[in-house]
């Protein structure tokens, strides 16, 4: 456990945190997010917000805490396993889903999985993926972000994991990763990326142009 200067908590998450973790997903990830705010409709997915929740069953997941307010979550890093089926699992996931939006986020992430070849390219048969990363408003500039995702390496060293990775889908977690010294080893614009009829099927806000993949060995 640690406790930053501005007494900011950041621990492993657990089922208990489920609540607080959604309800903080929903106001500070969600909302923002390139890939959910540039796919209609803009509001995520409840099968998108189930993936999420589900990850904190794992203990691979982060959160950050504001102990002078009440033990506030202001912080979550959402992370699980992957293994070198998750490409078909995706992709089958997707073929049966009857919510557009998430058959079509779960396409782009077996795509980004498919051309990161991280089990080959690190020699690894599993490793631990970031989903998700958020940090409340008020909280940002004091690299809550990069210490959770620095907690999120030392728990993952210490489950067993021996590679760490993320699709980073904006500028902001893509500077973090870049700043933590991860590997870039996929990128992907999201005006290249289009369906069968030549649709871009992603269009996020502005400054948000890429998605890219990167990795970490633990």
């Amino acid at each position: 456990m640690n406790i930053t200067k501005d007494n900011i908590i950041i621990r492993v998450a657990n089922e208990n945190d489920a609540e607080d973790t959604l309800k903080f997903l929903r106001k500070y990830y969600f909302t923002e997010e390139p890939i959910t705010l540039g796919n209609d409709p803009k509001q995520q997915s409840p099968e998108d917000e189930d993936f999420h929740i589900s990850l904190l069953s794992i203990g691979a997941s982060i959160v950050a805490i504001d102990t002078d307010r009440n033990g506030q979550i202001v912080g979550a890093v959402l992370a699980g396993p992957v293994e070198p089926t998750e490409a078909d699992d995706m992709l089958d996931e997707a073929k049966s889903c009857k919510d557009k939006k998430w058959s079509e986020i779960l396409y782009l992430l077996a795509h980004l999985d498919i051309q990161a070849n991280i089990y080959e390219r690190y020699n690894v048969n599993r490793a631990l993926h970031v989903h998700a990363l958020a940090v409340h408003s008020r909280t940002r500039g004091q690299s809550i972000g990069r210490r959770m995702m620095e907690k999120c390496m030392e728990n993952g060293r210490k489950l067993g994991y021996p590679l760490l990775c993320a699709d980073c889908s904006s500028v902001y977690s893509i500077r973090m990763a870049e700043k933590l010294h991860m590997d870039c080893i996929g990128s992907l614009a999201y005006e290249d990326y289009r369906d069968d009829n030549g649709r871009q099927v992603f269009r996020p806000p502005h400054p948000h142009t890429h998605i890219k993949t990167f990795a970490i060995i633990l």
